[in-house]
This record gives C-alpha cells, structure tokens and sequence, in this order.
C-alpha cells in the first residue's frame, strides 16, 4: 500500500515537472517565432526604405520638369507591435529601454506611411496642378526626414535585436540631399 502511494506520488511529480518544462519549451519557441518575425519585417522594412529612396532620388531632379509619372512609395510593415502587445519575448524584457524603442520605431513607421499615403492622395487628386512638382517636392522632403528618423531606429534596433543589417548606406545618402529639417 505504501508502495502504492510512493508510485501515485511520483508519478504526480513527474507529470508536473514534465509539464513545467513543456511549458517552458512552449514559451521558447513562441518568444522566438516572435523575434524572427519581428526581425523579418524589420529586415524587409529596411528593403522597402532603400526602394522608396531610390524612387525618390529618381524622382526629385525632374519634379519641377513637367514629370508626369511619379511612382507610389511602398507602405511599410508595422505589424510586429501588434504582436508584441500578445506576447512579449522574455528577450525583450532584459533591457529597460528596449520595449521603448520597438514602440518608439513602431510610431515612426506608423507615422511615415501616413506621410506617403498623404503624399498619394495629393497625387492622385492634383495631377493637374501647375505646381504638383513642388508640393510633391515637400511631401518627399518629409518622407526623406521620417526615414532618416527610422534608419536611427533601426540601427539602435540591430544590437538588441540581433539584426544583420546595415541602413547606414541608405543614411548616408539621405544625409547627402541636405533636406531642411
């Protein structure tokens, strides 16, 4: 009988223990299927960041030219704060300013798509204003100022996310237009 009870005792242990540590395994494999598809929109955020500038340096020397073709800017991804609010990986939590400068990133992005759908509706809505270059001109001088805010992000991001990027080329080329801040 006391055998018996020794064994239900065990057994009862073991099952626990093997719970806490499946539950830990659990919550390791979602803390990084987290991180990586944070670290995936962040790496194709920096893709879409070097395109948009690319349309954008194409696009300045012939605003004021009657150019009658001007791309859209691509949207960028800010999907990953809403995972975020779900679940935050125990990685995260290690620093005191990180989860500060995901949302501080996260608002930048939030914040320069609402610039480049503003500057889409003005180019949509006003193909026929004589002075559409310019305008268009100002609403690039902001997008190029939004993303040079978000390339400074981003590269305080890489260290602490453990990100292998490198926006730095892209800044150096912002910084080279001189646009007023």
């Amino acid at each position: 009988m006391l055998v018996g009870i020794i064994l239900a005792l065990f057994s009862l242990v073991l099952a626990v223990v093997w719970d806490i540590v499946k539950r830990g395994q659990e919550a390791k494999r979602q803390d990084e299927t987290v991180l990586a598809a944070i670290r995936s929109e962040i790496i194709n955020n920096v893709t879409i960041i070097d395109r948009n500038i690319n349309l954008i340096l194409l696009e300045l020397p012939g605003l004021g030219k009657d150019m009658t073709v001007v791309e859209p800017l691509t949207l960028l991804r800010s999907g990953g704060w809403e995972m975020l609010r779900l679940t935050i990986p125990e990685q995260l939590t290690k620093r005191p300013d990180t989860l500060t400068i995901l949302n501080d990133f996260f608002v930048l992005v939030e914040q320069s798509n609402e610039v480049m759908r503003s500057r889409e509706a003005f180019r949509v809505n006003n193909l026929a204003l004589d002075t559409i270059g310019s305008r268009l001109k100002a609403y690039d001088e902001s997008v190029i100022r939004h993303t040079i805010l978000l390339i400074q992000s981003m590269m305080k991001l890489n260290s602490i996310l453990k990100l292998d990027i490198h926006p730095d080329k892209a800044l150096d080329k912002l910084l080279t237009l001189n646009v007023p801040q």
